[in-house]
């Protein structure tokens, strides 16, 4: 029988049933967890550089889209990350923008035609505008741009005539000089001519530079000439009721004295007088008549004094009367004249920064100053249009109504 090993024996058992060592066991437990953090943060930053280019470039669809919206069926993607928008740059000051009434006509109160000039620092518009006689929101200008070649060029001597109750000439003085014209038609006119003549009341025009006077057949829309064109040079159409006669004022051959021709057939027979010696820097001479046979005649003269021409038959002789107007003699500004269904003359002088009124109830022999509407007054066939800001309408000259004239601002 084998003899037992009792020694080694209870050395194995012995190594079997220690108890560990505690602090051995800590270090290894601590070691693990490091290792398995590390691991851990490892993962998610690979997760989070796969992801991050997905986010922004959504983010940046998203700002695209809110500039300019879109359709879009698709859903949004869950990665999306919010990016904050930075602050929007401070806006530029506002421009001031300027608009003022350059010229005007209509062939009644129902139908006036403003041409508006609007402009904010060196950038012009000149706009047309059918003045409202009762203001509607929501309504813009008939045309914009006209005339101009580019927003910053200087123009003047603005006029406005019109041939209908839908078509209206514009022109205006360039810088080079001349003068340049535009028809607008907002209804449907057209372009054609008619083989007619001109009837009695058809409102007359200048459509281009030549000179020659058309007016617009009423029942074709269509041009139709004149029998015989004014015996004038450079012929201004004065704003006189169509039905009261055809009214022009201009120049002889000469192109230095001043001629006034009346036609009451429509341009088949013309009388003519000539008044005086124009100045070279005379302002344009106005006329006015509300009966076709009394008519004032408002002009600056020499020394740029103001001189008021009166005739009782129809234009066939002319007087000058020996007012004194009561404004400044060197004064350059616009003036005008227009005449009341009493037959009273009412003057204006457009003084900065308000209109100055005169009115006669002499025949013109006198004038007192009296209060008006606020702006320059032209008149048509019914009634009277003051074109301040904003413009006013009438029927006798002595009670106003406020209208309404749309525009659109421009910004430099």
């Amino acid at each position: 029988m084998a003899e037992l090993d009792f020694i080694g024996l209870r050395a194995e058992v012995e190594a079997a049933t220690m108890l560990p060592d505690f602090g051995q066991v800590t270090m290894r437990a601590r070691r693990a967890r490091r290792r398995a953090r590390l691991a851990t943060l490892s993962a998610a930053l690979t997760v989070l550089a796969v992801l991050a280019p997905a986010g922004v470039i959504s983010a940046r669809e998203r700002a695209v889209n809110q500039a300019a919206p879109v359709s879009r069926t698709d859903q949004p993607s869950p990665f999306e990350i919010g990016l904050q928008t930075p602050p929007a740059p401070p806006s530029a000051p506002p421009v001031a923008v300027q608009s003022s009434i350059v010229a005007a006509d209509g062939v009644n109160l129902s139908n006036v035609y403003a041409l508006i000039n609007v402009c904010a620092a060196d950038s012009c518009n000149l706009q047309l505008s059918k003045i409202q006689l009762t203001p509607s929101a929501g309504v813009g200008p008939d045309r914009i741009g006209l005339l101009r070649d580019k927003a910053s060029q200087f123009l003047s001597g603005f006029r406005l005539d019109a041939l209908s109750t839908t078509s209206v000439v514009a022109s205006a003085v360039p810088p080079n000089g001349g003068r340049k014209f535009v028809r607008v038609d907002t209804g449907t006119s057209a372009d054609a001519t008619s083989n007619t003549l001109a009837k009695v009341g058809e409102p007359v025009a200048p459509i281009d530079g030549s000179g020659e006077l058309w007016a617009m057949d009423s029942q074709s829309n269509q041009l139709s000439g004149l029998a015989n064109q004014p015996p004038v040079r450079q012929p201004t159409v004065a704003s006189v009721p169509a039905s009261k006669g055809l009214w022009v004022t201009g120049t002889d051959a000469s192109g230095k004295q001043l001629v006034v021709a009346e036609s009451s057939d429509a341009g088949r027979t013309w009388r003519s007088s000539t008044l005086e010696t124009l100045p070279s820097d005379a302002g344009p001479p106005v006329l006015a008549s509300y009966n076709g046979r009394v008519a004032y005649l408002l002009l600056r003269g020499a020394d740029s004094q103001f001189e008021v021409w009166r005739t009782g038959d129809s234009g066939a002789t002319w007087q000058r009367t020996s007012t004194q107007l009561p404004w400044r003699a060197d004064n350059r500004s616009d003036y005008g004249i227009v005449v009341r269904p009493d037959g009273t003359p009412l003057a204006w002088l457009a003084t900065s920064p308000t209109v100055t009124y005169a009115q006669s109830s002499n025949d013109g022999r006198t004038f007192d100053n009296v209060e008006g509407p606020g702006g320059p007054v032209i008149q048509v066939s019914d009634g009277y249009v003051s074109l301040g800001g904003p413009p006013k309408v009438s029927t006798d000259g002595l009670t106003w109504k406020q209208a309404g004239l749309p525009i659109l601002p421009v910004t430099n």
